[in-house]
């Protein structure tokens, strides 16, 4: 809005008319004063208020907006670089740090306005800058030969979040330990990072004892035998007193016991064992 501000050099002219003598203009870029007009004046106008001729009048004077233009490839550099840039355009800039997980600390991620773009020099640019991983660097110990448990509670303790544990039959090792990590001793990674331990897992043995009552089988085969017949009655004087059947125990998918017993046999007991 220029229709209520002065142009300098009428200013001037009415400083000159009104007979003051120590008077300065100054001028400065302003983003809403058009070039030329007067900003302000000091001392500030104040209606009915008489001042001395001898007193001084500083009146400030827009330039108008300043112009500049941004720098190309500024990101990706340092910034201390982008600021030495910035501040040699006396451009005015406000810094925002966010972790980044790829990029190094104290490095240009992006700006706004871009890089290149003409800019009024009253434009705050934005710049954003990596702080750096938002997980810290551990050294990996040597787990190696050490029992799952206390590899896992080890590598937990040192500060790491992601340990994966797979396992793998060796005969020569001990069983439970851990025979192999997926990240040497010594090496320097983030705590998030996924350390898989490979564990020795040996077959465990089971046992089963079965017991079977060969007697009571064949005193129940004989009494249907004999309640099929109707020329005898169903009682133990008229089982047969020898006779032999094939016995198989099976357990699982395993034939553990396959052989001819007779009836004076009592019990047969046979002890499964796997893997």
């Amino acid at each position: 809005d220029t229709e209520n501000r002065l142009k300098k050099e009428d200013a001037e002219t009415l400083l000159k008319n009104a007979g003051f003598t120590d008077y300065e203009i100054q001028e400065e870029y302003n983003e809403s004063v058009e070039a030329g007009y007067v900003i302000s004046q000091e001392p500030a106008y104040q209606s009915n208020y008489n001042i001395n001729l001898n007193q001084k009048i500083t009146v400030l004077v827009s330039k108008g907006q300043k112009k500049i233009t941004l720098p190309k490839k500024l990101v990706g550099k340092e910034i201390s670089v982008v600021k030495e840039a910035l501040d040699n355009l006396e451009a005015k800039y406000e810094i925002t740090e966010v972790n980044d997980e790829k990029v190094a600390a104290g490095i240009l991620l992006s700006m706004e306005p871009e890089e290149g773009e003409e800019i009024t020099a009253t434009t705050v640019i934005k710049l954003t800058v990596s702080k750096g991983s938002a997980y810290k660097d551990i050294t990996v110990k040597n787990v190696v030969g050490k029992s799952e448990e206390d590899a896992v509670n080890q590598l937990k303790a040192d500060g790491f979040t992601d340990i994966d544990v797979e396992y793998e039959e060796n005969t020569n090792k001990s069983d439970g330990i851990v025979l192999e990590q997926s990240v040497a001793s010594g090496k320097t990674i983030k705590e998030n990072e996924r350390i898989t331990l490979t564990v020795n897992k040996l077959p465990k043995e089971a046992k089963v004892t079965v017991k079977v009552d060969v007697k009571s089988l064949f005193e129940k085969y004989a009494k249907q035998d004999n309640s099929s017949s109707t020329n005898t009655t169903n009682t133990t004087d008229n089982l047969p007193k020898e006779t032999s059947k094939k016995l198989q125990i099976v357990v699982g998918p395993d034939t553990i016991f396959s052989e001819e017993v007779n009836s004076k046999a009592t019990t047969v007991e046979k002890t499964w064992s796997t893997t």
